[in-house]
């Protein structure tokens, strides 16, 4: 078994290390497609002197970029290379496909780029700046720097307003605070057109429907000082016609909605054509004052839609509620197409009073219910098995939006003994019922609350079969609880007020030699029929944003505590221990607190590069009721989203290691983890990354008494597990399948002197570990 397994290791590696080394071998020929009176552009390279600018915002101005590295390496081009100059067989094709073809150095192309950088220079405000490129070339091959010879900087002095519309005026200067434009700031154009954007934005979420940016105006001229500007808004008044060849001046008008209609199942080809055939499938009811008009029936409770709808009748027009409409109707996923449009009824007089606008609201929905089965591969750190999932889901299950999942599993594995090697075969079969009502059901369930926090209420009902060599487990689990967002969008909060776990071993001849062979050990309450009741809250953080390559954050706060509800009953009702514990139903119930983060930083470093970093802390800790935590609850290292290098639950807690057990199942209740990783494109679908991975497990009490498993501040640190390694990522889009190895570096388990695993004079099988997975480990 260890001969496969270092051969898999070795069958995975090599391509990786073969790539590097064909990649150094074939630099040696990068000019091999270079035409003899060409060269090859090796870098572009530029110096802002005493400018201090994310570079990553100069790279749409260059105009000819260099060939793309990973490492330092022109990977791409290197594959390229490998090809064929006088042959066309497949692999001289596909070497071409996969790799990237040499970009030849055009003088044209480098003249375009010095304009383009001067002129964003000009644009930021430095107006006399000069950008000055140098050519330098050595073998072939050029690489060409770009100087920016600054200039001391126009700068805005004041900001004066030229607005002759009261109502305008008082909207545009109540919220000058958030304008764009800042005394003392440079004279960036760019401000300038994103502060008409945002007062185009607000006046239009003000009523003013017909209001644009062209209407807004930018004026400056120097001051006696130098290089100072004074800067003037304008907004020119509206025009409205009152013949073929006459305008009239008028105040910008302001518009209110006048009607409301909701059209679901709508067809737009058949609306175009005109198919009277269709129009007479349709029918019209009226829910507080709106027209909802459906198909042959009603799919969807109109208050269901509704509370998703931030446009009233009889209130002024708002962009803003417009947006906040889309977004909402989207999140019900009910809807493959949504379409907001508005329709002139009543134009404004001349002071800019009495427009009407009527709203319609096009829908089409998706179907609601679907099936799906899975068949699935798993492997659990060497342990192969295999699955089969089915899947029904109900989109709408009481017309009113409410998602229904319910899922069957079941699931078979080759379990491995940890010494002796033997194989053992394990039984799984689970079914889990959750409804996602898309408000909370109690007791907020007013419709601003609604529009303002996009609540759900989400019920569970859940049940576990496990036959493991060992015992035979049942779970049952159910649970109530309520999502909502900040109104920043960035935050979700996830509360579940109650979630029971009853787990339950049937009395076997296996369970009760397992039980002789962990009595007196941590693991032995976790063996036993208990209650687990809990109440729970998370707080999500994600500044992601999916349209831009940006760097961003991902923190999750979660805490939770058990059996407190149960105990607070036992108190009032003053019931008598059994066994010096609590129990409900004659079965025991689990105490105590829990708390971790999960931090993380994603960091792009060019288009196809990224660096992410991952902190994660965690600790729990018994009292009451219990003396430890319940094995479902506790912390384990190790695996494909964990320390790399160690298999699942083979790590800690903190310098023990276990060899009593004959499984692996190291856990604890004191949990810290850091994890680095630099992923990169490789070609074709496959990607790279190296990582670095640190952490490990820990006790809080030294039941059981393993030696080194106890957290002690003085001691923690040089119990740290490091891990560095390789993976390989298959991004099909739809989902990501990823091949990690890792390898022990430092190992606190070892004895001195063995704890540096590269300090040895021998490398073992068991000092890496192969994971596989589906999607990033983080």
């Amino acid at each position: 078994m260890e001969n496969n397994r270092s051969n898999i290791a070795f069958s995975f590696i090599t391509p990786i290390l073969g790539y590097i080394i064909i990649t150094l071998v074939a630099g040696c020929s990068a000019t091999k497609f270079v035409p003899a009176d060409k060269e090859l552009l090796k870098q572009n390279k530029v110096i802002l002197n005493e400018i201090h600018m994310d570079k990553e915002l100069l790279l749409p101005y260059m105009k000819q970029k260099a060939n793309k590295k990973i490492l330092g390496l022109n990977m791409h081009l290197a594959m390229y290379n490998l090809s064929s100059s006088k042959r066309n067989g497949w692999l001289s094709r596909w070497l071409k496909t996969i790799g990237e073809e040499p970009v030849i150095y055009d003088p044209f192309l480098k003249q375009k780029t010095t304009k383009q950088l001067q002129l964003y220079f000009i644009n930021k405000g430095y107006r006399d700046a000069i950008v000055k490129d140098t050519v330098f070339r050595k073998k072939q091959k050029v690489r060409i720097c770009y100087e920016l010879i600054p200039s001391q900087p126009y700068l805005i002095d004041t900001i004066n307003y030229d607005i002759t519309d009261s109502l305008i005026k008082h909207f545009v200067l109540s919220d000058t605070s958030k304008s764009f434009l800042k005394q003392g700031a440079l004279f960036d154009l760019t401000s300038f057109e994103n502060e008409r954007m945002r007062i185009e934005y607000n006046l239009k979420s003000q009523g003013f429907y017909n209001f644009n940016k062209d209407y807004i105006l930018f004026k400056a001229d120097t001051t006696g000082q130098k290089k100072k500007n004074n800067v003037t808004l304008e907004i020119k008044q509206n025009k409205q016609r009152i013949d073929i060849n006459q305008f009239i001046t008028t105040p910008h008008p302001q518009y209110k909605v006048n009607d409301i209609s909701i059209f679901l199942d709508y067809d737009g080809k058949k609306v175009l054509a005109k198919d009277s055939l269709y129009f007479t499938t349709l029918d019209t009811i009226i829910y507080k004052n709106i027209s909802f008009i459906y198909q042959n029936n009603e799919k969807i409770k109109p208050n269901s839609i509704l509370q998703s709808v931030f446009i009233e009748c009889d209130s002024l027009y708002s962009i803003s509620n417009v947006k906040e409409t889309y977004n909402h109707l989207s999140a019900l996923n009910l809807f493959r197409f949504i379409n907001i449009t508005f329709n002139e009824v009543n134009k404004p007089d001349t002071n800019g009073w009495g427009g009407l606008i009527n709203c319609q609201i096009q829908l089409n929905t998706y179907a609601f219910q679907s099936f799906s089965v899975e068949l699935e591969g798993t492997n659990s750190s060497g342990d192969i098995g295999g699955a089969l999932n089915f899947g029904y889901q109900h989109k709408n299950l009481f017309k009113g939006a409410e998602v229904m999942n319910f899922n069957i599993r079941g699931a078979t594995e080759a379990v491995k003994e940890r010494y002796n090697g033997r194989i053992h075969n394990t039984l799984e079969f689970g079914t889990e019922m959750r409804i996602r009502f898309p408000k909370f059901i109690l007791p907020i369930n007013s419709r601003n609350f609604i529009k303002l926090y996009n609540p759900k209420t989400t019920v569970t009902l859940a049940y576990n079969l496990q036959k493991r060599p060992d015992y035979t487990r049942s779970i049952a689990n159910t649970s109530f609880g309520y999502i909502w967002q900040a109104r920043s969008k960035s935050f979700t909060h996830i509360i579940n007020p109650i979630e029971i776990n009853y787990v339950y071993l049937p009395p076997s001849p296996e369970l009760s030699n397992f039980i002789d062979r962990i009595k007196d050990t941590y693991l032995e309450n976790s063996f036993k029929d208990h209650f687990i009741s809990t109440t729970n809250y998370s707080l999500i953080y994600n500044s992601q944003n999916f349209a831009r390559n940006i760097q961003f954050l991902f923190f999750r706060l979660n805490t939770e505590t058990g059996g407190n509800i149960l105990s607070g009953v036992n108190t009032i009702l003053n019931r008598p221990k059994i066994d010096d514990a609590y129990n409900l139903l004659g079965i025991r119930y689990a105490q105590y607190i829990k708390g971790d983060i999960d931090f993380r930083y994603y960091q792009p470093l060019n288009e196809t590069d990224k660096v992410v970093f991952r902190l994660f802390c965690g600790v729990g800790v018994p009292y009451g009721n219990s003396n430890a935590i319940p094995f479902e609850k506790k912390y384990f290292a190790g695996g494909a989203n964990s320390i790399r290098a160690w298999q699942v639950r083979t790590l800690g807690p903190g310098s023990n290691k276990d060899i009593t057990t004959t499984y692996p199942n190291s856990l604890g209740d004191i949990k810290l983890e850091g994890n680095f990783e630099y992923r990169f494109d490789l070609f074709w679908l496959i990607k790279g990354a190296l990582f670095v991975d640190v952490g490990n497990i820990w006790a809080v009490n030294d039941l059981g008494n393993r030696e080194g498993a106890i957290f002690k501040p003085n001691l923690f640190y040089k119990q740290l597990a490091i891990g560095t390694g390789i993976g390989t990522r298959f991004d099909f889009s739809f989902f990501v399948f990823r091949l990690d190895v890792g390898f022990k570096t430092h190992d606190p388990s070892e004895v001195p002197g063995n704890k540096w695993i590269f300090n040895r004079d021998k490398i073992y099988s068991n000092d890496y570990n192969i994971n596989i997975g589906i999607g990033y480990p983080f």
